[in-house]
């Protein structure tokens, strides 16, 4: 049996223009594209930027299951360059420049995006991307997601206006999860970094449902034990702040932009109810 080889590869500085490509447009996948992925084995391509902690290390395990994988470093990937039976997932990072010198300000964008070893130099993620923090539980979310998205041979885009219906009533039955890190305010400047947090209270007080903040390692244990349970999660994507909720085991059923911008508040967690799509383009620069 083929092992699939997820990669997480090297760090890669862009302009903000190469975030506008065609990679992020919605299509299906083809059945040779899935065939040929599930031919493969993964590589999770670990180097300076991004290392592959124990936690990690479960997290994968765990949640990753569509093809055999393996965890190598830089220096090993030399060994698997003229093979073809190899998929990886690699680790990108864009920088976006806000201001002139004085007010310089820098944004980054993070994503690991998964392809196959003959089609990274061209398509450097053919099967998807996803935007997420260096947070282990987050990662193993965002895998299990593009796993659902493999099975309905659809390419993950992470700016797509997400509404699950029959998820989210399931979802005001249920509790709702947010890591309290999960929750930032970001100063209203693209040129201020300080970050405070939301008062929990405060933010969920137009929310219906019911949602508990957990502690980081109380949300790793909760997918190594294989709970089913809604998180709400939030990541900075540079002047704008994405949201989203997912199911621990049918992946995102909410995604969307925040309607002010790069800061959210309490008519955007009501909007997990509502479903309004924001009017705005979903540009994120």
């Amino acid at each position: 049996m083929r092992v699939l080889l997820a990669v997480i590869v090297a760090l890669v500085l862009s302009s903000c223009g190469a975030m506008m490509s065609s990679h992020f447009e919605k299509r299906e996948l083809t059945n040779q594209e899935i065939t040929n992925l599930k031919k493969t084995k993964t590589l999770f391509w670990v180097n300076d930027t991004f290392t592959v902690s124990p936690t990690l290390e479960k997290l994968i395990q765990k949640s990753w299951t569509y093809t055999p994988y393996e965890i190598v470093r830089s220096e090993e990937l030399p060994d698997y360059a003229s093979q073809s039976d190899y998929s990886l997932f690699y680790y990108e990072k864009f920088r976006v420049n806000y201001g002139d010198a004085k007010f310089k300000n820098i944004r980054y964008h993070t994503f690991l995006r998964l392809t196959t070893l003959e089609n990274y130099k061209n398509d450097g993620y053919l099967y998807g991307s996803f935007e997420t923090y260096i947070r282990p539980n987050i990662i193993a979310l965002n895998l299990i997601d593009m796993q659902i998205n493999l099975n309905n041979k659809k390419k993950l885009n992470p700016y797509e206006f997400i509404h699950n219906k029959p998820e989210i009533k399931k979802l005001l039955k249920e509790t709702l999860y947010v890591v309290k890190e999960d929750i930032e305010i970001h100063g209203m400047s693209l040129f201020n970094s300080d970050v405070e947090y939301h008062d929990p209270k405060e933010l969920f007080s137009e929310y219906p449902g019911k949602y508990k903040v957990i502690s980081k390692k109380k949300l790793t244990d909760k997918i190594l034990n294989g709970d089913d349970f809604y998180l709400f999660t939030s990541i900075r994507s540079g002047n704008k702040q994405l949201l989203m909720v997912y199911n621990s085991k049918r992946g995102k059923v909410y995604n969307t932009l925040a309607r002010t911008g790069y800061n959210f508040f309490e008519d955007d967690i009501a909007n997990i109810v509502d479903g309004e799509k924001p009017s705005s383009c979903c540009c994120i620069f």
